[in-house]
């Protein structure tokens, strides 16, 4: 161990002390009260009492906006779904979807099924369906081409696209607070199975 003590008084001032020494690799290279700074043998500083810094404050991650609705092929959106509902193939009267908001635009889309056009499932799978905005006194079969006059889009409808390789979905202005779906076939004791629909609102958009 190498120490060197300097000391002197300079004018009317306090004594001054300064000392080097060097143990264990490093170098004392000064002195204030309690506190003692030392550096390295490349004379690097030290701090006696380091302190972490300070942790930041995370910052809020962004709100991730909600999707855009995507427009259809038709030019129509999407919204929310309103309700949903199965008819029996049996049922010559079909069923009811109600609730709706005269002016409002609405879709209409089919799923499930399929239905038999005889008993027993014996005849083919179908997963055709007719609608009707009067109570069911005309019907207009769910159709995305307008062949024989006897389409939704020729009647009140104001388009249809298929849906999937079975299904069909159809846009209409609401001007009653309900319409009726049926399947699509003219005798229906014979027929087995069931048919689905969801309800969903809709508006036109680019």
């Amino acid at each position: 161990m190498a120490f060197e003590a300097i000391s002197g008084r300079r004018g009317g001032g306090s004594m001054v002390g300064r000392m080097a020494v060097v143990a264990l690799g490093l170098l004392v290279v000064g002195c204030t009260g309690n506190v003692v700074v030392l550096s390295g043998p490349d004379e690097t500083p030290i701090p006696a009492n380091p302190e972490p810094p300070p942790e930041p404050f995370p910052e809020p991650l962004p709100e991730p906006l909600p999707p855009e609705p995507q427009p259809t092929p038709l030019g129509f959106c999407l919204g929310d779904a309103v309700s949903t509902g199965t008819i029996e193939a049996t049922a010559a009267e079909g069923g009811p979807v109600g609730e709706l908001v005269p002016g409002n635009w609405y879709a209409i889309e089919t799923s499930g099924g399929p239905w038999f056009a005889h008993g027993g499932g014996s005849g083919p799978a179908y997963y055709g369906a007719w609608v009707s905005d009067d109570g069911g006194v005309t019907w207009f079969r769910l159709n995305d081409s307008a062949d024989d006059g006897k389409d939704f889009t020729v009647a009140w409808g104001a388009a249809a696209e298929p849906v999937g390789a079975s299904y069909q979905r159809g846009y209409w202005q609401a001007t009653g607070t309900s319409i009726r779906i049926q399947v699509a076939d003219q005798v229906f004791e014979d027929n087995s199975g069931s048919l689905s629909w969801t309800l969903f609102d809709a508006y036109p958009c680019d």
